[in-house]
């Protein structure tokens, strides 16, 4: 940051990493509001890509300040794990080079629904994303993209990739179509082959470029960059909370997040403590051998007039007596994904959850281990649309009890997505 930039806006500099500081990148407090910024000058621009809102000047409220990342990514797109190359020699990012750079922002969750079939055409499948993305002043934005897969669109894709697939020969392509003509049976064969894959991977693949979508969005990453863009590392600005811990308020609240974080790990009966009430300073002990409102004392709610103050009265009615129970909170109903930490209790309850289908008809996802074809099933399963919820206690007993198959079907999964 100049000089004369400092100066006028009252920005007092503050020490950074050496490796950001030989960048040119500078981070800044300013003096009257407390304020955090980050300068981005020209130069880094130009050697970095710089994943940031799009100002070059971010000014984050007192309580959250810049979080700097740099993420060098794989340039190589035939190695194909952070680019993949697109027709005009350009690259787009992969799967894991856009969930890299979200980590590296903070992206703080996502959350995907279908589309009711109501509101699609016959033949398709469609899928919301959410992302909840922390920005400058705190608070959390949350994007929304779709995805929607459209049966005769993806159908003629597959038919236009098996028609113009060439023959190779000592590494050069031979001009001989590799699949035949259109029509002729290895033609058939090999379209058939595909779709049938397709047709086992569209719901995860949908659901999953829906979410791409809205990392991209969130976060405004380009849809495909040139290789020299590609070779330069990646700026990523998040955000840390970082309040003042000599603020009252500030105290009571880390106190009670503490507290339920312990009831969580170790049992309060699945219970939330309130936040307790924000003092200055502790309250003094009554003094038993003195009569409430006696002389030289103040009862509560009076001023020292002997007149009640209505200032008092409300703070007094709200904020309980260091004394009094901590007043509790009923827990909402958790779904398989929010449970406690008891990973064999929520696998128990995922062994006992039924399976929906007629071909099983009053099974619990343990019987149907039972039975010798239990790993094919399983393989099989979890390609399968299930409700959420069978979904969720589906996965959990297959990373559980038998992971080989489990990463197989991911591995699958993720090839079929990047």
């Amino acid at each position: 940051m100049s000089t004369e930039l400092a100066r006028r806006q009252e920005f007092r500099p503050l020490p950074i990493p050496k490796p950001l500081e030989e960048a040119g990148l500078t981070i800044a407090i300013d003096e009257r509001t407390g304020a955090r910024a980050i300068v981005i000058p020209a130069s880094v621009r130009e050697r970095c890509n710089v994943i940031d809102p799009v100002t070059s000047l971010v000014q984050a409220d007192p309580n959250w300040s810049p979080r700097i990342s740099m993420v060098e990514l794989d340039p190589d797109a035939k190695a194909g794990k952070h680019f993949y190359e697109q027709a005009g020699r350009k690259l787009a990012p992969t799967k894991q080079a856009l969930e890299t750079l979200a980590k590296a922002a903070g992206i703080l969750y996502t959350k995907t629904s279908r589309i009711p079939r109501a509101e699609l055409n016959e033949g398709e499948v469609g899928y919301v994303a959410t992302v909840g993305v922390r920005r400058s002043d705190g608070t959390v934005e949350e994007i929304q993209r779709e995805k929607v897969w459209v049966e005769e669109a993806e159908r003629a894709e597959i038919e236009d990739a098996v028609t113009r697939a060439e023959e190779w020969s000592n590494g050069q392509k031979t001009g001989n179509p590799r699949f035949g003509h259109q029509g002729e049976p290895s033609w058939v064969n090999e379209v058939n082959k595909r779709w049938l894959k397709e047709l086992k991977d569209r719901y995860a693949k949908t659901e999953s470029k829906a979410v791409l979508r809205a990392i991209r969005a969130a976060l405004q990453i380009p849809h495909t960059f040139t290789t020299a863009e590609a070779q330069k590392p990646f700026l990523v600005i998040g955000f840390n909370f970082t309040p003042d811990y000599t603020d009252a308020e500030v105290r009571r609240i880390m106190t009670a997040v503490g507290l339920n974080a312990q009831a969580a790990l170790y049992g309060n009966g699945g219970q939330t403590a309130a936040l307790p009430a924000a003092t200055e300073t502790a309250p003094e002990p009554p003094d038993e051998a003195a009569a409430p409102g006696g002389e030289g004392t103040t009862g509560a709610g009076e001023s020292q007039e002997g007149e009640a103050t209505p200032e008092t009265n409300e703070r007094d009615a709200a904020s309980p007596s260091p004394d009094a129970d901590i007043p509790i909170e009923e827990p909402a109903q958790a779904s398989f994904a929010d449970m406690a930490p008891n990973r064999e209790a929520l696998l128990e309850k995922a062994l006992a959850t039924e399976i929906p289908s007629k071909a099983n008809a009053g099974k619990t996802i343990a019987q149907r281990l039972k039975a010798k074809d239990h790993e094919t099933w399983l393989a099989n399963a979890l390609t399968i649309d299930w409700p959420d919820d069978f979904r969720s206690a589906l996965e959990l007993v297959a990373e559980e009890k038998h992971p080989k198959v489990f990463k197989a079907w991911k591995d699958k999964q993720e090839g079929a997505e990047g």
